[in-house]
């Protein structure tokens, strides 16, 4: 804008972005406060994952590698959790998982890494 008031570069006529600067902070709270569980969309599962490693964090990578092996896909769910061990302290995401896994066969279809 600043160079087309200037006339460095000529006027256009489109209409302005619209910007939204919250948006991304507002997915990061819709994503806080989601429960994962089994059975979810395709497309559920795609925002989990795209929150989790816009945010990459211990908790968010779990939450994201839980979503995943809640519903099956246990490759993603074991390379979440090994990005989730290089970004953060994973011993008490270990705890966790393993406290699931006792109570759900398909958190413990998934591997810990080592």
């Amino acid at each position: 804008v600043r160079m087309e008031i200037t006339r460095v570069i000529p006027m256009t006529k489109a209409e302005p972005t619209q910007l939204h600067v919250l948006t991304q902070l507002q997915e990061r709270i819709a994503f806080m406060r989601y429960d994962v569980k089994e059975n979810m969309t395709p497309r559920d599962l795609a925002w989990v994952q795209s929150v989790a490693l816009a945010y990459p964090g211990g908790g968010g990578l779990y939450k994201a590698a839980k979503a995943l092996a809640l519903n099956g896909d246990v490759k993603a769910a074991e390379m979440l959790l090994t990005k989730a061990c290089k970004v953060d302290d994973c011993r008490l995401i270990e705890v966790v998982w393993k406290q699931d896994a006792e109570v759900t066969p398909r958190i413990a279809a998934v591997r810990w890494p080592n």
